[in-house]
C-alpha cells in the first residue's frame, strides 16, 4: 500500500511539474505531452476515489484537475485538436470526474470538465457519441440538478447545447433521463434572473442556453412528448412573459424567439400539453402576452414585425387550448378567463390584432353549453356588437357573427340579450326620446350587415344567426315560459321577441338564403326559420313569410337556372311559370330534386314549410299555392314513376296534397 502511494505521489509531482510547463499557445507542445497529462490525470482520480485518502490530499487533486480541465478546453477550440483530444480517453476521464464531483468535489473542476466536452463537441459527431456513450449527458444533468451556481449552470448548459446542435441522439437522451424537468429551474425566472442581478449578463446567457437545449430537445418526436410537465411548461411560459415584460431588453429577444418556437412547435397538436396550460392557470400568463408584450425598441421595425409574428404563434397556441370542451369549460368556471378577454377587449383601443385574437378565442369559449349563459351575463353581446360595423376588417366581423351565433342556440336570455340589447331589455315599450339616445340593438347591427355585406360567408353566417334566434324564440325550451308572462325575461314577454324577429327584413334575408345559396345545408337553415316564422299564429293575413313565397315581383324570371326548375313548371303549365317566386320557385327545385343534390331530409323540411304554409294562407294565397304546387306533386306521386320516390317523401308529399284540397 505504501508503495502505491508513492507511486501516486510521484505521478502527482510529474503532473503538476507538467502542467506548469505546458504553454498554452503552443499546440504542439500540448498534443507531445497528451498522454502524460492523462496519466498524470488518472492517478489523480485514483487518489480522488480513494476513502483512505485525505481531504488535503483530495483537494490538491482537484486544483490538478481543474487547471488540466483549463488547458484542454483551450486546447479544444482548435477544430484540429479534436480529434487527437478525442481519441485520448479525455472525454470518458472527464465524465468519471464529474460523475465524482456531482456532489462533493470542487465547482471549478465541474466548470472545466463542461468546458472541456462542451469545445470537443463542437462540429464533432465522433466526440459527441462518445460522451454520450461515456455517460457524459447523465453525469452533467446530475451536477446542474444540485447546483445553482451560475457558473455551472452556465458552462453546462453551453456543454449540452453543444453537444446536441444537429445531432439527435444527444437530445434523446436528454429528454429521456428527464433533462427538461432538470433545466427547467434554469428557465424559472425567478430562480436565475430575477436571483442574479447582480451578474445579470452571466444569467440571460445561462438562460439562453437553457432555451437553444429545449429547442433541439424540441426537434425530436421523442424529445416533443416530454414536454407534456407541468414543471417544465410553467418555466417556458413565465418565461415568456418575463422576456416581453416592460422590463425586458433587446438581450432577451434571442431567447424569446426561441421560447415562441418551441411552444408553436409543442403545443399546437398535444392535448396533453394543452390541457396542462389550462389546469395549471397558464393560459392567462398566454393572454398577459398577446395583450401587453412590446419590443423593447419600438422604433425598430424589424423588431416590431417579429413581435407580430410571435403573438401570431402564441395566439394560435391560445386558440388550440380552446379546441375542447372540457379546457373551454374550465377556463371559464374556474379561471374565469372570459372576464379577463372582456377586459382586454375593452381596453383594445382599436387595436384589430388584440382584437381579433379575443374574439377568436371568445367564439370557442361560447361553444359548450355550460358557458353559454355565463358568458353572456358577462356583458360579451353588447361588447362584441359595435365589431359588426361595416368597416370592420372581415375576420373580426366574421368571428363576431360566430359568437352570437353559438350564443343564440338554445339559449333564450342570449337570444333577448340580441334580439333587445343589454340596455333596451328592460321594457318592451320605449320613449321616442329613449330612442333617438339608444345604440342600435346587436339585432340591428347584424341586420345591417348581413343586408349590405357584398361576402356570401358574411351574409350567409349571419343569416344563420338569425335562424339561431327564430329556433330558440319558437323552441319547446322557450314555450314552457309563458308568451306574456315576463318574470323570466325580465319584464320582457316571448311575444316581444317574436314579434322583433318576424319581420320583412329577417324574412327577406332567410328567402335570400335559400334563393341564393349553392350549399343545401345553408338552404335548410332557412327552410328551418320560414317554417318557424310562417307558423306565428300572430301574423295571419300580415305573414311576411306568405309574402315572398307569393310575390312574383322580386325578379322578373324565376330563378332556376341551375336546376331547371322552370321546365319543370312549364311542363305543368306554361302560363304559371313564369308568374311563380323566386322563394316558391327554389322550393320546388328542392322538393322535385331532378339533379339529385338535395337529401331526404331538406326535401321533407320544404314540405313541412309548404304545408304550414297553406295552413297559414287565406284563399287567396291557396289558390296561388294550388296552381302552383299540385301540378308538381301530381307526377311525382305517379305510382308508374320511373324513379320511386322514397317512403318517408311519398307521406310528406301525400300530406301536402291534402292541404291543397
Amino acid at each position: 500500500m505504501s508503495s502505491q502511494v508513492n507511486q501516486y505521489s510521484s505521478s502527482i509531482g510529474e503532473l503538476e511539474s507538467l502542467l506548469s510547463q505546458l504553454s498554452l499557445t503552443s499546440e504542439q507542445h500540448n498534443l507531445e505531452n497528451l498522454p502524460s497529462l492523462i496519466y498524470g490525470l488518472q492517478n489523480c482520480k485514483q487518489i480522488i476515489s480513494d476513502p483512505t485518502s485525505s481531504p488535503e490530499v483530495r483537494a490538491h487533486c482537484w486544483e490538478l484537475v481543474t487547471k488540466a480541465g483549463e488547458i484542454c478546453a483551450n486546447f479544444a477550440k482548435n477544430a484540429d485538436s479534436r480529434d487527437v483530444i478525442g481519441s485520448s480517453g479525455t472525454i470518458e476521464l472527464v465524465t468519471e470526474f464529474l460523475q465524482l464531483n456531482y456532489q462533493n468535489g470542487s465547482p471549478s473542476s465541474n466548470v472545466q470538465c463542461f468546458r472541456v466536452l462542451a469545445n470537443l463537441c463542437i462540429d464533432h459527431e465522433r466526440n459527441r457519441q462518445k460522451t454520450l456513450d461515456s455517460g457524459g449527458i447523465s453525469a452533467i444533468l446530475s451536477i446542474l440538478k444540485h447546483n445553482d451556481d451560475l457558473d455551472i449552470l452556465r458552462t453546462g448548459a453551453g456543454a449540452l447545447l453543444n453537444a446536441g446542435l444537429e445531432y439527435d441522439p444527444i437530445n434523446i437522451e436528454i429528454s429521456r433521463i428527464d433533462g427538461l424537468s432538470t433545466l427547467s429551474k434554469i428557465l424559472e425566472p425567478n430562480n436565475i434572473l430575477l436571483k442574479n442581478v447582480e451578474n445579470i449578463d452571466a444569467a440571460r446567457t445561462t438562460v439562453h442556453f437553457t432555451t437553444r437545449v429545449f429547442s433541439n430537445v424540441a426537434s425530436t418526436d421523442e424529445g416533443k412528448k416530454r414536454f407534456a410537465d407541468e414543471r417544465v411548461l410553467s418555466s417556458l411560459i413565465h418565461l415568456l412573459s418575463h422576456t416581453s415584460s416592460e422590463k425586458a431588453t433587446e438581450d432577451d429577444v434571442d431567447t424569446l424567439e426561441n421560447v415562441v418556437e418551441i411552444l408553436e412547435i409543442i403545443a399546437l397538436d398535444n392535448e396533453k400539453i394543452q390541457e396542462i396550460i389550462v389546469r395549471k392557470g397558464l393560459f392567462t400568463n398566454l393572454l398577459d402576452y398577446l395583450e401587453y408584450a412590446k419590443p423593447p425598441n419600438e422604433e425598430n421595425e424589424k423588431l416590431n414585425k417579429q413581435y407580430g409574428e410571435w403573438k401570431a404563434v402564441v395566439l394560435k397556441v391560445v386558440v388550440s387550448t380552446t379546441m375542447s370542451d372540457t379546457n373551454c369549460i374550465k377556463l371559464v368556471h374556474e379561471f374565469k378567463v372570459d372576464e379577463s378577454l372582456i377586459n382586454a377587449l375593452k381596453t383594445s383601443e382599436n387595436n384589430v390584432k388584440v382584437q381579433h385574437a379575443v374574439i377568436g378565442i371568445i367564439k370557442n369559449l361560447v361553444i359548450p353549453v355550460p358557458n353559454k349563459s355565463l358568458i353572456g351575463s358577462h356583458g360579451v353581446i353588447e361588447l362584441v356588437s359595435p365589431l359588426l360595423d361595416p368597416e370592420t376588417i372581415q375576420p373580426i366581423q366574421l368571428g363576431v357573427i360566430g359568437i352570437l351565433k353559438h350564443l343564440s342556440s338554445g339559449d333564450v336570455l342570449n337570444s333577448k340579450r340580441i334580439i333587445l340589447g343589454e340596455k333596451n331589455s328592460t321594457s318592451s315599450s320605449t320613449s321616442e326620446t329613449a330612442m333617438e339616445t339608444t345604440p342600435p340593438t346587436p339585432l340591428a347591427r347584424l341586420l345591417i350587415l348581413t343586408r349590405k355585406a357584398d361576402d356570401i360567408s358574411i351574409r350567409s353566417e349571419g343569416t344563420r344567426v338569425l335562424v339561431n334566434l327564430i329556433k330558440t324564440i319558437w323552441s319547446d325550451k322557450s314555450s314552457l315560459i309563458p308568451a306574456q308572462q315576463t318574470y323570466a325575461l325580465d319584464g320582457v314577454t316571448l311575444q316581444d321577441l317574436r314579434s322583433k324577429l318576424n319581420t320583412n327584413e329577417i324574412v327577406r334575408l332567410l328567402n335570400d338564403l335559400i334563393v341564393e345559396s349553392k350549399y343545401p345545408i345553408l338552404q335548410n337553415e332557412g327552410v328551418i326559420g320560414l317554417t318557424l316564422l310562417v307558423m306565428d299564429d300572430s301574423a295571419k293575413g300580415q305573414n311576411p313569410t306568405l309574402y315572398y313565397l307569393t310575390n312574383n315581383t322580386q325578379v322578373s324570371e324565376p330563378n332556376v337556372v341551375d336546376d331547371n326548375s322552370s321546365n319543370i313548371i312549364a311542363s305543368c303549365s306554361s302560363s304559371t311559370a313564369t308568374s311563380v317566386s323566386p322563394l316558391l320557385d327554389s322550393l320546388l327545385v328542392i322538393m322535385v330534386n331532378n339533379k339529385d343534390k338535395y337529401p331526404e331530409e331538406i326535401r321533407h323540411n320544404v314540405c313541412v314549410l309548404l304545408e304550414k304554409a297553406i295552413e297559414a294562407s287565406n284563399n287567396s294565397y291557396k289558390g296561388y299555392f294550388q296552381d302552383h304546387i299540385k301540378k308538381l306533386l301530381v307526377p311525382l306521386l305517379d305510382p308508374n314513376r320511373v324513379r320511386p320516390i322514397p317512403d318517408i317523401l311519398k307521406s310528406d308529399f301525400e300530406k301536402l296534397m291534402q292541404s291543397l284540397t
